[in-house]
């Protein structure tokens, strides 16, 4: 049997390392499975390992793609990245297929915390509070008293409360809440709080 040249041996590795098998590979190049079984073998650690089952339907360039776009919260949820997904992809994929990817990449669902809503001027306010006081140490903070206060109405809130009801429904219990005269009352609570010396 004549011996194959370089150049078709490196043609069998790079048809390999794409991923063709060896007997598709040896079909294409016109040589024996058994050459390119011993092709393979010889190059085994530059070859991608098959680890069987169906191939994913998502590439790794298009879940990498879905992932910065959530990081940088264009895509907001898992069901928005399948719409999006689905728009870039040949053959649509299912919701629970993109949350695995999503979770392969190391991303995963958090829940959101609720905080007071900052604008620009209260950050900047807190940066520069702490930056003005970085240097205190245990004994000036033991010099200061923290206080809040909370207001407890008596009867109902100050609030606007709501009711889903028949849009031209008689009015009943559930959609009127009662009142008394001068808002009946309520109490007003403030507390402080220091360091204690012992």
């Amino acid at each position: 049997m004549k011996p194959l040249t370089r150049a078709k041996v490196n043609e069998a590795i790079g048809l390999m390392s794409e991923g063709f098998s060896t007997r598709e590979t040896a079909g294409m190049l016109g040589i024996s499975p058994a050459f390119a079984g011993r092709v393979y073998s010889s190059n085994k650690e530059n070859m991608p390992v098959n680890r069987g089952g169906r191939p994913r339907k998502i590439s790794t360039d298009t879940v990498e793609f879905l992932k910065v776009n959530m990081k940088r919260g264009v895509l907001k949820t898992a069901i928005e990245a399948t719409k999006r997904a689905n728009e870039l992809l040949p053959q649509p994929v299912s919701f629970s297929t993109i949350r695995r990817r999503l979770r392969d990449a190391r991303l995963m669902a958090k829940r959101i915390v609720k905080r007071p809503a900052l604008r620009r001027e209260h950050i900047r306010g807190r940066l520069h509070f702490v930056r003005k006081y970085r240097e205190w140490t245990e004994k000036d903070w033991a010099k200061v008293v923290w206080s809040d206060e909370c207001k407890i109405n008596r009867i109902c809130s100050d609030g606007h409360r709501w009711v889903w009801d028949d849009a031209l429904g008689p009015i009943t219990t559930r959609s009127v809440q009662g009142t008394v005269k001068f808002g009946g009352g309520n109490v007003i609570v403030w507390g402080g709080w220091a360091w204690i010396y012992r």
